[in-house]
């Protein structure tokens, strides 16, 4: 399913020039993140063959089994994809765990995501992106690859809407039917409904951070309604991309005209931000206030 959205991506000729893939499961997202670099390389199997061995001129795959990813692989990353595609129009390069790259790394790639040589794709992969940058995550599109084990059975009295927000939170059954006892349509409702307002009336959202916070009595809560409201606004990005938005089926009725790529992106980071304060124990309401600020201020 989700090779089947960037091959959308690829086919709408609205190709970004860096990708973040986020999930739990680094395998399934370098493998995504392989599949998505041969159908921007190739259109035969040759071609995909020497992509998935690593031998084509214009395809360069960055690993790391040392406990870190330095500055010195970055330059060489940098130094290949400053050259000209030779077989074909795109060049395409994967970092793998970017999340282990030095802050000296991380420096030396951004100037080169903010002024990308044409035609040059960077497809980062990480299952700890609260690690990274929040000016790397700027400048990427995120796409979140959910782990393939992850599809859930049908609970009785849930609607399809609900699981499919879950899928996406990657619950497993256990954790699914765990999280229905601690009020998650109450939290997804709130999520959904604080995001319209965000979008719309900004000044009235924040007086509905009272509710919200009285709704979220515990640090699990908490966190929860962050990773839902990142989905949400993935969701809405993945609309304005014209792909179908996969955690809610809301955002289906969603006008998203006025909404820019640049500043959805802005949000998903807003998002990822005040989850990394929450873990940082900052209170709630505080939390909620700077998010919603960020936000309608946008």
């Amino acid at each position: 399913m989700m090779l089947n959205q960037l091959q959308t991506i690829i086919e709408q000729n609205k190709i970004n020039h860096a990708y973040l893939f986020e999930g739990d499961r680094l395998s399934d997202l370098n493998e995504q993140a392989v599949l998505f670099a041969q159908a921007i390389l190739c259109s035969d199997d040759i071609c995909k063959l020497k992509v998935e061995q690593g031998n084509h001129a214009d395809f360069l795959f960055i690993d790391s089994k040392e406990q870190t990813i330095k500055k010195e692989a970055i330059e060489h990353v940098l130094h290949r994809m400053n050259q000209k595609p030779i077989e074909g129009t795109y060049k395409v390069y994967v970092i793998s765990e970017f999340d282990k790259v030095t802050t000296q790394g991380e420096n030396s790639i951004l100037k080169f995501l903010e002024e990308p040589p044409e035609n040059t794709i960077a497809i980062l992969t990480s299952t700890h992106s609260n690690h990274i940058l929040p000016t790397i995550h700027s400048r990427c599109q995120h796409i979140h690859i959910p782990s393939a084990e992850m599809d859930l059975v049908e609970i009785p009295g849930i609607q399809p809407a609900t699981l499919q927000t879950m899928q996406q939170l990657k619950l497993s059954q256990k954790d699914a039917e765990y999280w229905i006892e601690q009020s998650f349509n109450e939290i997804r409702s709130a999520v959904i409904n604080w995001c319209k307002s965000l979008l719309n009336d900004g000044t009235m959202s924040l007086i509905k951070i009272v509710d919200i916070v009285s709704l979220l009595d515990s640090r699990e809560k908490q966190l929860m309604f962050i990773d839902m409201m990142q989905l949400y606004f993935q969701d809405l990005l993945y609309k304005k991309m014209n792909v179908a938005p996969v955690s809610y089926r809301e955002v289906e009725g969603v006008q998203v005209d006025m909404l820019s790529i640049d500043n959805l992106v802005v949000y998903i980071d807003a998002t990822l931000n005040a989850k990394e304060k929450l873990m940082q124990y900052v209170n709630i309401t505080l939390v909620l206030e700077q998010l919603g600020i960020r936000i309608y201020m946008r």
